[in-house]
């Protein structure tokens, strides 16, 4: 259907610049509605906010970027889209329960 349809561009439009600082209104011109029946059809889709999604696809750069163990932990918020990192490190514990230097140690 459009709604599928405008739901996968959205999605694949996140996973193609979460690291570019985007906001859930730069993914809303992606649907062709208003922002509340746009968030709306995501979230039924989905399951969960705009917002939500761009931080998940964040945070699993992130883990992608915590394993090299040449990475600097403070330039992996920015590396993620970020420019607050104290932001970002609550961010990922939220999303993860761990810490990201904990993270790196469990894997």
């Amino acid at each position: 259907t459009q709604k599928d349809k405008a739901v996968t561009v959205a999605l694949e439009y996140i996973q193609a610049h979460a690291a570019d600082r985007i906001s859930a209104a730069e993914v809303i011109k992606h649907f062709p509605c208003s922002r509340c029946l746009a968030e709306r059809k995501f979230r039924s889709v989905t399951g969960h906010s705009i917002l939500d999604e761009i931080h998940d696809v964040q945070v699993e750069m992130a883990k992608k970027l915590i394993i090299k163990p040449f990475q600097k932990l403070d330039s992996i918020p920015q590396l993620c889209g970020h420019s607050s990192t104290a932001f970002f490190q609550r961010l990922f514990k939220r999303k993860t329960g761990l810490t990201m230097s904990e993270w790196r140690n469990q894997n």
